[in-house]
């Protein structure tokens, strides 16, 4: 039962590491496999390369080249697609900002003229503060 575990699994890139030594590897111990044949002796003997077996990229590099190379090599037509939906968009924020400047500007008019309005209504005597604000504000709305 093991030794089918081990046909299954012997090329999985994490048993990979496992089964092939370097030759110039310092541990002190000695990977054995199968009696006493070193790993790089069992690969020659089994008639495999050491450049099979190679570890292969992990998943998250494989993924991370994927992204870099999608992201690096834009086609042009799709920049000079990009650059005019880019212009675009950038007027229509400066359309609707100024828009909203002149909104803003109506509503303290509106603003300023029923606070007059509430003034001019008052019954009572103004203040101090009150008769100047009275002063300022129909100075900016006969200007």
């Amino acid at each position: 039962m093991l030794e089918h575990a081990w046909r299954e699994l012997r090329h999985d890139q994490k048993w990979c590491a496992s089964h092939s030594t370097k030759e110039t590897d310092k541990s002190k111990r000695r990977k054995v496999e199968f009696g006493s044949i070193h790993s790089s002796e069992a690969s020659q003997v089994h008639g495999e390369s050491e450049a099979s077996q190679a570890r292969p990229p992990g998943v998250n590099a494989a993924k991370g080249k994927g992204k870099k190379t999608a992201n690096s090599s834009p086609n042009v037509e799709v920049e000079g697609h990009t650059l005019e939906r880019i212009q675009i968009l950038w007027d229509i924020k400066q359309q609707t900002f100024a828009l909203k400047q002149q909104e803003h500007a109506l509503k303290d008019k509106l603003t300023n003229k029923k606070l007059l309005g509430f003034l001019l209504a008052k019954s009572d005597p103004f203040t101090e503060i009150e008769e100047e604000l009275k002063t300022k504000l129909i100075r900016e709305i006969l200007l």
